[in-house]
């Protein structure tokens, strides 16, 4: 018992530790090695939460997120204490909670499905979206704070060229919170996924890691998605409403997409070099992220990965 109680503290520490050093990060100099750092210790900041959730349960994670907070409270900020809880501490234990959820029937044990999780994480999401819109609308010295910084961001690309020469720093704020939410449901989705890999790696997690190829969202899902998608480009005065959803709802039917190409190519030749192809492809063009979404989106009324989903396996391949 001590030594569980040790260990979900340390792993709040850890967490803190990770989170300061991104903020550290973060207000240096801005390049793109900066950037990518910031972001990688903002994933391992979350991390540890999950590993203390999914490892030791719904309890471990209260404690690891309650030592963060305190250790944050005491040595930085009770501010930033409070954001800490609000943006990584509650996030993670919302999705821990479902994760753990389980039933039995018939001697077999049943965990909460993967699309249902989905589903918290795009609550999860929305929700930071909304807390960003709330405080940038609410607190004006620091959206005239953003605006001075975005000012100086833009006449710096200016000087490089004209890309940005009719955007304004309050097309930014505009679009900040529609990026800011879909941006840090990313980061705890990759912070979950992470520390369910380590935990399975060590045969410490409580239950399997859903089988990705598996991953099908509802019909109804689907159709929102679409209605809010042909919506949002009729009425473009809703978008800062609507933008925030339907990024949210893209990127969940672009996962789809993508666990339909690992399922379908699950029995080709070369497998892997076709999976990296497709991969790289992303990486250099964004058309393709879109085709990948829309193909999440039919594969829910079509199921392109046909009789296979019948009886998902819940372990990993």
């Amino acid at each position: 018992m001590i030594k569980d109680l040790s260990i979900n503290v340390a792993l709040g520490i850890a967490s803190t530790l990770f989170l300061s050093l991104s903020l550290m990060g973060a207000g240096s100099s801005a390049t793109a090695g900066n950037a990518l750092q910031a972001v990688s210790l903002t994933i391992l900041s979350i991390a540890p939460l999950f590993l203390s959730g999914l490892g030791w349960g719904l309890t471990g994670g209260l404690v690891s997120v309650a030592a963060g907070a305190v250790i944050t409270g005491i040595f930085i900020s009770p501010l930033l204490s409070v954001t800490y809880i609000l943006t990584c501490g509650l996030p993670v234990l919302v999705i821990v909670r479902q994760a753990l959820l389980w039933r039995e029937k018939d001697g077999v044990i049943f965990w909460y499905p993967i699309h249902r999780l989905m589903v918290c994480w795009i609550l999860v999401t929305i929700a930071f979206s909304c807390m960003a819109a709330l405080l940038l609308y609410t607190n004006d010295e620091l959206r005239e704070g953003l605006l001075i910084e975005f000012g100086k961001l833009i006449s710096q690309f200016q000087k490089q060229g004209n890309a940005f020469d009719t955007v304004t720093p309050e097309d930014l704020i505009w679009y900040m919170p529609q990026i800011f939410g879909p941006f840090w449901g990313i980061n705890v989705l990759i912070s979950g996924c992470l520390a369910q890999g380590v935990l399975t790696r060590f045969k410490k997690n409580i239950r399997p890691s859903p089988e990705f190829s598996g991953l099908q969202m509802p019909k109804w899902l689907a159709a929102l998605t679409i209605v809010m998608m042909t919506f949002s480009l009729i009425n473009e005065s809703s978008s800062l409403y609507l933008g925030m959803v339907v990024f949210t709802l893209g990127i969940v039917f672009f996962l789809q997409g993508m666990a339909v190409i690992h399922r379908v190519s699950s029995s080709w030749n070369y497998r892997s070099l076709v999976l990296t192809a497709v991969y790289l492809i992303m990486i250099l063009m964004f058309w393709p992220v879109f085709v990948i979404m829309l193909l999440g989106l039919t594969d829910s009324w079509f199921g392109f990965r046909g009789r296979a989903l019948a009886t998902p396996n819940q372990e990993e391949d």
